[in-house]
């Protein structure tokens, strides 16, 4: 019997010693039989590390790198540069997978000959138990996207921005990595990923669970609320921009300047709603100030059929408030 091609799975390693079995467990638990499980421990200062250490010493198929401390991004980029695989896959220390998902969105991907495949995935507590609906947004079954309407169901939100939920051809991610410093720096990945791609495949069903862990990156701002103190770096503002003009640049092969219209105007409402929803709207006015301009420039896309009824109400709402305290 042919052998399966080898599949390389990457998890950044940061203080996770809570979650981790839980997360390699299920990676030695998967029915893809020829995969190799790359942990690069991001200077951790709990027991991770001596976790990491102990699957590596037990299991061929787990390699382990340790590293100085350079946040998720840096640490996808060194499994990157030794994984093996002529697949890849991402996962974050704190979650789990179901034992069928990449044997599965395997047999997607050659089937359809796509470069990414995409799965659903779920929310869990700390104690790992599903709560709420599954998150994405595409139709039941398999769909499959071209280039452009992959980009543009991505712009708008139709598609997940988590590195983590999906399947890649190796091939297709060449020499792309993520940028290292900032935050919600997938989302950068993801595009230039799928600007690269000329298929992409959703899967509907849940293969990937999501651990709500409030020490996360993600809860970065509300730490940030929390100590009173004016230390965030709105980099999802930053890197939308940075998309804007990805977008201006590439106009005349592909046009998504309206959907990428869209994206600013959404993440420009969203920031505001975090700073008056914290109350922090004295530490951060000026930022404030700059996001409800965009919102503002935009207004006329909430008649746009890409914008979704909860986040007309948003960009009313924050319309609406101004930037007066």
């Amino acid at each position: 019997m042919e052998s399966l091609p080898l599949l390389s799975v990457i998890v950044p390693v940061y203080n996770s010693a809570k979650y981790l079995r839980d997360c390699i467990d299920s990676l030695l638990a998967q029915t893809y039989s020829n995969i190799e499980i790359i942990l690069v421990d991001d200077e951790s200062v709990d027991d991770s590390s001596k976790i990491c250490d102990e699957y590596g010493g037990k299991y061929k198929n787990v390699k382990v790198l340790h590293k100085e401390n350079g946040g998720a991004s840096s640490a996808r980029n060194v499994g990157l540069s030794i994984a093996q695989g002529e697949y890849i896959g991402f996962i974050d220390s704190d979650d789990f997978v179901s034992m069928e998902m990449y044997s599965d969105l395997h047999r997607v991907m050659t089937t359809a000959d796509a470069d990414v495949v995409l799965c659903n995935y779920c929310q869990v507590s700390e104690d790992g138990k599903t709560f709420g609906s599954p998150f994405m947004h595409f139709h039941p079954g398999i769909t499959t996207y071209v280039k452009e309407n992959a980009l543009k169901a991505f712009l708008i939100g139709d598609l997940d921005c988590s590195p983590c939920t999906k399947l890649y051809r190796r091939s297709a991610i060449g020499d792309l990595r993520f940028v290292e410093g900032v935050t919600n720096e997938d989302k950068i990945f993801l595009f230039y990923l799928y600007l690269k791609s000329d298929k992409i495949v959703c899967d509907n069903h849940v293969y990937y669970y999501y651990r709500k862990n409030p020490n996360s990156v993600t809860h970065g701002f509300r730490r940030a609320i929390l100590k009173k103190e004016k230390a965030y770096k709105f980099d999802r503002y930053y890197n939308a921009l940075m998309i804007c003009d990805e977008v201006e640049r590439i106009a005349k092969e592909i046009d998504l300047r309206k959907e990428s219209r869209i994206y600013l105007m959404k993440t420009c409402t969203d920031l505001c709603v975090q700073i008056r929803v914290g109350k922090v709207l004295d530490l951060y006015e000026e930022e404030y100030k700059m996001f409800y301009r965009e919102c503002c420039a935009h207004w006329r896309l909430l008649f746009s059929p890409g914008l979704s009824m909860y986040y007309r109400m948003k960009v009313l709402y924050v319309l609406l408030s101004g930037f007066f305290h």
